[in-house]
């Protein structure tokens, strides 16, 4: 039965902790996967975020460059003395590569290396370029001053060539992150076309409107195919952003860069009229300084569409962030849940194992004590109410009513056999004392008949001693089998205990302490006898416990204050504790079986205790005892009042005629 117990605890272990496992493990393997996707999700927005900003380096980079190439171009066609602007945007210009080279990382984008370090390359090789200009002699004719520029032109152009083939890199592995920022790149993209067009309209015919020379036929030819371009390629901006929910910064962008560019074209085309006369004097009429040019071409338009270009940079930067705190919030849940997942698991394992496997286990034990009819290990009681509590409730119910029927049954088995006990004890002692009487009264008469100090009459003494030790041995034989008819009365016991101990003090050893503590109490109806013999068995019992050392025995006697459940009377407690060597279970529960002693043959009859059980018993009380070796015994001897019948003056004359 108890390996089977065990087996079903087990099992049910086994299965509960197997499922939670299991559902654990299934939570757990979803939400790793989870886990690592939003991880992807957010280093591939980190990526972007990244490659935004390197795309921002490099378009800024791109629109300073194109601008310190306008405005060198312009010193030179305009102002008399160039050189130190030159200076000035050659250190402009150098800090600004600078910062960007040093800005831009080529581990961010495949294959941006290479162009970062053409750019470099072209940077240094456009050195020589810059020295050229700013050491020109001025008073050199205009064509060779115009050579010089061509030169430097060039070298900036590579540079700012260079810087586009990378955002062209950066462009194609931008697009790849998701549809808005490649239409945000898209757009950024035809602006800088139609910036990259008009600026090139604009230096086409720059140095025609600054110079003051006519300009050839073929150049209007020129300027109408890249208005072409740049009004198609406002067409294909358009398009892109004709859907709802564009962003409105942008679109507010491009619309002020079209009425810009829509206000410059027809200031512009109003100064080409001039140009293309053969009249000198138109010519020299027309003529603008490059300030004024500026204004024309460049002022309005130029930073409008560079605007676009920023606007959409800025988005994208915008984006990137947006997607990354995105990413990031839902790396967070998902690392939340992961943990929730262990807490609630460790939670379920806990709530198992403590409201299932351990309930399961206390009340397993608890069946396997009963069946095995063991009823002295409590069942515990569980602290939750459900069905385990109840279970274990009902468990301990039953294991103190088969307790309670267990010593029912015992006192019932002892009760018969101290009656059986008695009635053939009460037998055997009428027809001893029957036989006893002539032996004692011929022992007695023939005695006196024999001489003084003779060996016939020490004889017959001896028979009459022996004989009159018999006929008390049968005294108590009768008193335990209760054959002898006894007539109850009124008995004051506080009187009676304390009679009985004053006449204990001179019998029992010096050494011992009698202390008493007696109250006055209801009387109680019995035989004041009989009731003095179970005081004096009691202590003098305590006395030989003791055996001789130091030692204390108290007498107690109170009234309790609720009624007993039986009787419905109160009850008077006599409680009688010693000192002594005290007693084991096993001698604890024999105490009360006739002829049953520890003391040594010749030196007790076993009866002292039967007779006191009996006579208690006759008195319709109980007693119960208490007792560990080394530590002593204590006797509560539980009577019940008289109640109203009789006053406790009567019980109390009654007891000094007893006495």
């Amino acid at each position: 039965m108890k390996r089977a117990a065990k087996s079903s605890t087990a099992s049910v272990g086994l299965i509960l902790h197997s499922s939670l496992l299991s559902l654990t493990l299934g939570l757990a393997v979803t939400l790793t996967i989870v886990l690592a996707s939003a991880w992807h999700e957010f280093s591939w927005a980190r990526h972007v975020q990244a490659v935004a900003a390197f795309d921002r380096i490099t378009y800024e980079t791109v629109a300073g460059a194109r601008l310190v190439r306008a405005q060198v171009l312009g010193a030179h066609y305009g102002d008399d003395n160039p050189t130190p602007k030159f200076k000035k945007l050659h250190q402009d210009y150098d800090a600004m590569l600078a910062r960007a080279s040093a800005s831009m990382d080529p581990k961010i984008i495949p294959g941006a290396g290479d162009r970062i370090a053409s750019i470099r390359e072209r940077w240094v090789g456009m050195q020589p370029a810059w020295q050229e200009i700013e050491t020109l002699d001025l008073s050199l004719p205009r064509e060779m001053r115009d050579k010089s520029m061509s030169k430097w032109f060039e070298a900036a152009t590579a540079v700012i060539t260079e810087l586009l083939d990378l955002a062209r890199i950066e462009s194609g592995e931008i697009r790849l992150t998701d549809p808005m920022i490649a239409e945000l790149v898209t757009a950024r993209q035809l602006a800088w076309d139609i910036r990259e067009a008009v600026g090139d309209e604009c230096l086409l015919i720059r140095r025609h409107v600054v110079g003051g020379r006519r300009a050839p036929p073929e150049l209007r030819a020129k300027i109408t195919v890249l208005r072409e371009d740049v009004r198609a390629t406002w067409r294909i901006l358009d398009d892109l952003l004709a859907r709802p929910g564009a962003p409105v910064e942008l679109l507010h962008a491009i619309a002020t860069a079209k009425a810009a560019g829509e206000k410059s074209t027809v200031q512009r085309d109003a100064i080409y009229q001039g140009l293309l006369t053969n009249d000198r004097q138109a010519l020299a009429e027309r003529k603008l300084s490059p300030d004024q040019w500026n204004d024309v071409c460049v002022a309005n338009q130029i930073p409008a569409l560079m605007n676009v270009g920023a606007i959409a940079v800025d988005l994208i930067d915008r984006h990137a962030e947006m997607s990354k705190r995105q990413a990031a919030r839902r790396l967070v849940l998902v690392i939340v849940g992961l943990v929730g997942v262990a807490v609630i698991s460790a939670f379920a394992l806990w709530l198992v194992r403590n409201r299932v496997l351990r309930p399961v286990k206390v009340l397993t034990d608890a069946i396997e004590h009963l069946t095995r009819r063991d009823y002295s290990m409590p069942v515990p009681q569980l602290p939750q109410r459900d069905e385990f509590g109840s279970m274990a409730a009902t468990l301990e119910a039953l294991r103190l009513g088969a307790l309670d029927a267990e010593k029912a049954a015992a006192e019932r088995q002892h009760s018969q056999k101290l009656e059986a006990l008695g009635t053939l004890a009460g037998g055997i002692a009428h027809d001893l004392n029957n036989t006893l009487v002539p032996v004692l009264s011929l022992a007695k008469v023939t005695a006196r008949r024999l001489a003084e100090g003779s060996r016939e009459r020490t004889n017959l003494e001896t028979i009459h001693t022996a004989g009159t030790r018999a006929r008390d041995l049968v005294k108590q034989i009768l008193a335990f089998a209760r054959r002898e008819r006894v007539e109850k009365q009124p008995v004051d016991l506080a009187a009676l205990t304390r009679e009985a101990l004053r006449l204990l003090r001179a019998s029992i050893p010096a050494t011992i302490r009698l202390v008493e503590e007696i109250d006055d109490v209801p009387p109680v109806l019995g035989d004041p006898g009989q009731l003095r013999q179970v005081i004096i068995n009691v202590v003098t019992n305590g006395a030989q416990a003791i055996d001789g050392r130091i030692g204390q025995i108290s007498v107690s006697l109170t009234e309790r204050g609720r009624p007993d459940s039986v009787t419905g009377h109160k009850l008077v407690r006599l409680a009688i504790r010693d000192t002594g060597v005290g007693m084991d279970e096993h001698t604890l529960g024999r105490i009360f079986d006739p002829f049953f002693t520890t003391k040594p043959v010749g030196e007790g009859t076993g009866l002292g205790l039967s007779v006191v059980h009996g006579i208690v018993a006759d008195h319709g009380g109980r007693i119960e005892v208490a007792s560990h070796p080394g530590d002593g015994t204590q006797f509560q001897i539980y009577l019940p009042t008289l109640g109203t019948g009789a006053s406790a003056a009567e019980a109390r004359a009654t007891s000094r005629k007893a006495v």
